[in-house]
C-alpha cells in the first residue's frame, strides 16, 4: 500500500510511456487501468513516445503517476519539482493537490518553501538530519516567522534614527500590521515626505526556515 517516487528515478529509456505502464502493472496482481493513469498525468499525447525523448516535466509526471499503479494509501514524493520550469512545477502541484483529495497520505520532501506552504497540512523543518520544528504552516509562521515588515521608498532622505535604510527603502517592523502601517504613512504625510513605493512583507515559511537553521550559505 506504499508508493515511492525518488528524486532521480530511472526508467527504461527505449520503452514508450504506455509500455512503462504495462511493465509496471505486470508487477502486481491487481488489474490496473492504464488509460486512466495516462490521463491523470496528462500523458495521452506522448503515450507513444520513448522515455528518452521526454522533457524533464513530462518525465517527472510519468514518475509520479507510476507510483500510483498499486493504488497506494501512503505516497512518498522526494523533491518532485526540483529543476522544473514554472509551468511544469505548477502542474505537478495541481497533481499532488488532486491526490490529496483522494484521501491518500503524502509525505513530500522539498527545498521550496512556497511548495510546502501550498501543499502541506503539516510541515517539519529538518536541518542536518535533526527535526527542528513541526506543525501547520500557519502555526510555524506565527511561532518562528518573525515580524511583518514594511518597506517605504521615499523621494528624499528621512532623518529618523529609528528607521533602517535598505535598498528597498526604509525598513519598519510592524507588530500590528494594519494599524502601525497606517500610522507610519500618516506620519510621513504630516512630515510632507514624498513616497514612491510601499511594500508590506508578511513572514513566510522561508523566514521560518532561515530563522531556525541560520542564514549562512550552505552547499
Amino acid at each position: 500500500r506504499i508508493g515511492v517516487q525518488l528524486q532521480h528515478g530511472a526508467l527504461y529509456e527505449y520503452l514508450t510511456v504506455r509500455e512503462i505502464f504495462i511493465l509496471f502493472a505486470s508487477f502486481y496482481k491487481k488489474k490496473v487501468n492504464i488509460e486512466k493513469l495516462i490521463e491523470k498525468g496528462a500523458l495521452g499525447e506522448i503515450a507513444h513516445v520513448r522515455t528518452k525523448a521526454l522533457s524533464g516535466g513530462q518525465l517527472q509526471r510519468l514518475r509520479i503517476v507510476t507510483t500510483l499503479i498499486n493504488d497506494p494509501e501512503l505516497l512518498f514524493l522526494d523533491e518532485p519539482t526540483t529543476g522544473l520550469d514554472p509551468q511544469s512545477r505548477r502542474y505537478i502541484w495541481e497533481m499532488i493537490e488532486d491526490l490529496r483529495k483522494e484521501s491518500r497520505t503524502i509525505l513530500l520532501t522539498t527545498h521550496y518553501m512556497e511548495e510546502a506552504e501550498r501543499l502541506a497540512d503539516r510541515v517539519a523543518i529538518i536541518d542536518k538530519g535533526k527535526m527542528l520544528s513541526i506543525g501547520k504552516p500557519e502555526e510555524l509562521i506565527a511561532k518562528h516567522g518573525g515580524e511583518t515588515v514594511m518597506y517605504v521608498d521615499t523621494e528624499e532622505k528621512v532623518e529618523n534614527k529609528d528607521l533602517e535604510k535598505t535598498e528597498k527603502g526604509y525598513r519598519i517592523k510592524l507588530k500590528n500590521a494594519g494599524l502601525e502601517a497606517s500610522r507610519m504613512l500618516a506620519h510621513f504625510g504630516r512630515e510632507r515626505v514624498g513616497i514612491k513605493h510601499v511594500e508590506i512583507k508578511n513572514p513566510s515559511l522561508e523566514d521560518v526556515f532561515l530563522n531556525l537553521t541560520g542564514k549562512e550559505l550552505r552547499d
